[in-house]
């Protein structure tokens, strides 16, 4: 895919439309319907989570590469990234890098960051569910 997207999905709000949650069934119609960015640091968080909950992750990935456009975070990205985390810690002080690079690639993309975690609400460029 290489239209602009209108949500950069992160690694929480795959997690839950995957998992088939309460938060996930809330996703699905933006995620089966919109267009969709995913930060590469995303892909990187999920395979994680699975193998700590001991699940194959391939079908998921592949779902998200299918799905979105897998965006590489460039200097520009890491260094808005970099100020992002410095600016939220002070409200919110759980608010980390990763974090910060996804909130960074939703404002570098002018797209909404779709996410299920609560250290965004309140932020500009967000949708927590």
């Amino acid at each position: 895919m290489t239209e602009i997207s209108e949500y950069v999905v992160d690694s929480s709000a795959w997690i839950e439309y995957f998992d088939g949650s309460e938060k996930g069934k809330k996703l699905k119609l933006i995620i089966e319907t919109q267009r969709l960015s995913t930060s590469s640091i995303a892909i990187a968080e999920i395979v994680d989570v699975s193998i700590r909950r001991r699940r194959t992750h391939a079908a998921e990935i592949q779902f998200i590469e299918n799905r979105s456009t897998v965006l590489l975070p460039g200097p520009g990205l890491c260094m808005l990234a970099g100020q992002l985390k410095s600016e939220h810690r002070k409200k919110h002080p759980k608010f980390g890098l990763i974090d910060a690079i996804h909130l960074a690639t939703a404002i570098q993309q002018k797209a909404t960051l779709l996410t299920t975690d609560t250290d965004f609400a309140g932020m500009k460029n967000t949708l927590v569910v």
